[in-house]
């Protein structure tokens, strides 16, 4: 189950939040090896002059820029895997917006299974061998 927030800040917003929720999803099942139907997305587009890099508005410097934040269950990737999904995941932003920001962000956050869960139950129940 990974837990995705998406933050763009871009003039045009023009690639739909479905579509990008879609295919950083198909890129956490890829590099992550996660279940797409445990996925949520969180999305949301800003303005670009309510975004700053370095105090300075995006409008203001002709850029776009991201921050693309997942949460997953401490122990359940390596290093590599990580480093694959920033890697892919920022691939795909510089895809969809050219001009970004050097200051784009990819988080991978590790909780531990007994902090996190849905349904009611968490990871490390629904991942224990008696369950």
């Amino acid at each position: 189950m990974p837990y995705l927030r998406v933050r763009i800040a871009d003039q045009k917003q023009a690639i739909p939040a479905e579509t990008i929720a879609r295919r950083l999803t198909a890129i956490a099942v890829a590099e992550l090896g996660k279940e797409a139907s445990a996925a949520v997305v969180d999305f949301r587009y800003y303005a670009p002059q309510d975004w700053f890099d370095g105090a300075q508005p995006l409008s203001r410097l002709g850029k776009s820029g991201y921050a693309v934040e997942i949460k997953v269950t401490a122990g359940s990737n390596s290093a590599v895997q990580e480093a694959a999904f920033i890697r892919a995941t920022h691939e795909q932003m510089q895809d969809w917006f050219p001009h970004l920001a050097e200051t784009s962000y990819v988080i991978v956050t590790a909780v531990p299974g007994t902090a996190w869960g849905f349904g009611g139950q968490t990871q490390e129940k629904r991942h224990s061998p008696v369950g």
